[in-house]
Parts: structure tokens; C-alpha cells; sequence
């Protein structure tokens, strides 16, 4: 079973924030603790915040989204140069009947040069073209806060997942003691012709249904904290869990139609 830990812990209203206030509404379980080896959950959203794939893929994407715009806009600032060259050689052949004038062979070289600078003041192409750019960078800005959203969840999640899988192991163990001291007692009232053999075998059936209820907790064990690995990169040894004097707090708004008009404000 998890070690036990008391926590200080505060309130928070989601009337003063924006999407934010959804993230620390997370965290109003976990933020001060009393073990300093363990892992407690603010300390497995922030490993998540530079491990997990899912996020940092979501960073990288808005990353080559804003590469866009300085490339549209380049199309607005920088003015457009061409240049060219040419060179022609020329023969001529000239004849004179008249006697006016000088004929004869000619030979020259005649050499161009052109340089053409443009400089755009409105194209409506290249206009709509940034609009699009700045409204795709926005999109993947909310995106990107959704996925923050998403991580706190996920990280809630499978923190807590690996606290459930431990309590249930303990539970489970507590179980497997109990019924097989009524196994031995079956055994006992037996002997003393006290109880039948069905009685044995009943307690005999619920021993071995427990311990393959151990079995089964702590494979949970182990694919909870193979499911948090996958997200934090790293195994944490031992995870913080809640104390027992955890105080816990209404929310700050009690009217539906208040958190349905935030939600439909905030979501992204």
C-alpha cells in the first residue's frame, strides 16, 4: 500500500481565469509534500510536460506553423529582382555599287544588360494568403492548449491510476490473510468433527479465488506504471498518495447554467 501523506492545498475560483483555471482546478489535490523521495502529481505533470510524445509533438507542430508567417509576410516586404545579360555576335556583308560609302565585311559584338526591381504594394492573393497563415497559427495555438488540457487529465489519470492499483493490491493481500486463516480454521473444525468437508472446500475455493486476485493487482501495478512511464519517460519509484486529512471543497459555482456559459467561452 502507498505511503500515506498530509498536504497543504488551496482553493481556486474559475471565474478569474481563462482556459488556465481548468488546469490548476486539476491540482488543488497535490501541491506541497512531506516526502522527498517520492513523486508527488505536480511533480509527474511537469516530467510529462517535457516527455510525453503526444505533447511535444502538438509543440513541434506549432513551432513549423509559425515558420509560416515570416514567409508570407516576405512575400509583402521584400521587393521581387530580376537580371539579365546577352551578348550577340553580329556579321555583315556589305556591298557598295554605288561607290557612296565603304562596303565589305563587318564584324561586332553587341552586348545587353537589364535589371528589373518590383516592389508590390497590394496583392488581394497575398493578402488572403497571410489571413490564412495567421488564422492556421491561431488554430494550432488552441490546439496546443487543448493538449495542455489534455495532459493534466491524462497525468491525473494515471497517477491516480497507479495510487488505485496500489490500494487494491493491499486490499487484495488483506483479503488473501483473511480467508486463509478461515481455510485453517475449516481445516481445524474438521479435525474436531465440528464442520463438514464442504465447509473446507468452500474456504479452500475463496482462498485461491484471492490470491489470484493478488496476481491481477499487481499486474494492474504494472501496467499502470508502464502506462505513467510512457508518459514522463522515467518509472517513478514511489508515487506520493493522498493524506489523510485532505480537505475537500465545494465548487465556487453552484448555478449549471454558470459553468455551461464558461465552458462554452473557454473551450477552445
Amino acid at each position: 500500500m502507498h505511503k500515506k501523506q498530509i498536504y497543504n492545498v488551496f482553493t481556486f475560483s474559475p471565474l478569474n481565469s481563462n482556459s488556465s483555471s481548468l488546469i490548476k482546478i486539476l491540482f488543488v489535490l497535490l501541491i506541497t509534500m512531506t516526502s522527498v523521495n517520492a513523486e508527488d502529481l505536480l511533480g509527474v505533470y511537469r516530467q510529462a510536460l517535457e516527455k510525453d510524445p503526444e505533447f511535444r509533438a502538438q509543440q513541434a507542430a506549432l513551432a513549423a506553423t509559425l515558420e509560416s508567417r515570416p514567409q508570407a509576410l516576405a512575400q509583402w516586404r521584400l521587393p521581387t529582382i530580376s537580371a539579365s545579360a546577352n551578348a550577340d555576335r553580329n556579321y555583315q556583308d556589305i556591298d557598295n555599287p554605288t561607290g557612296f560609302g565603304t562596303g565589305g565585311d563587318l564584324q561586332y559584338t553587341a552586348y545587353g544588360y537589364s535589371l528589373d526591381l518590383r516592389q508590390p504594394i497590394y496583392h488581394k492573393d497575398r493578402f488572403i494568403q497571410t489571413q490564412k497563415v495567421d488564422a492556421t497559427i491561431r488554430q494550432t495555438e488552441l490546439e496546443l492548449e487543448a493538449a495542455e488540457q489534455s495532459l493534466i487529465i491524462r497525468s491525473a489519470e494515471r497517477y491516480f491510476a497507479v495510487l488505485a492499483a496500489e490500494d487494491n493490491l493491499w486490499f487484495s493481500k488483506a483479503e488473501e490473510a483473511a480467508l486463509e486463516r478461515q481455510l485453517e480454521q475449516a481445516k481445524e473444525r474438521l479435525d474436531a468433527g465440528l464442520a463438514a468437508i464442504m465447509d473446507v472446500h468452500e474456504a479452500q475455493a475463496g482462498y485461491d479465488l484471492a490470491r489470484a486476485n493478488v496476481l491481477q493487482a499487481r499486474d494492474q501495478i504494472d501496467d499502470s506504471r508502464e502506462a505513467l512511464r510512457e508518459m514522463i519517460g522515467v518509472t517513478p519509484a514511489v508515487l506520493v498518495g493522498l493524506g489523510d486529512d485532505l480537505p475537500l471543497f465545494s465548487p465556487a459555482l453552484d448555478d449549471i447554467d454558470q459553468w455551461t456559459q464558461m465552458a462554452i467561452s473557454q473551450n477552445p
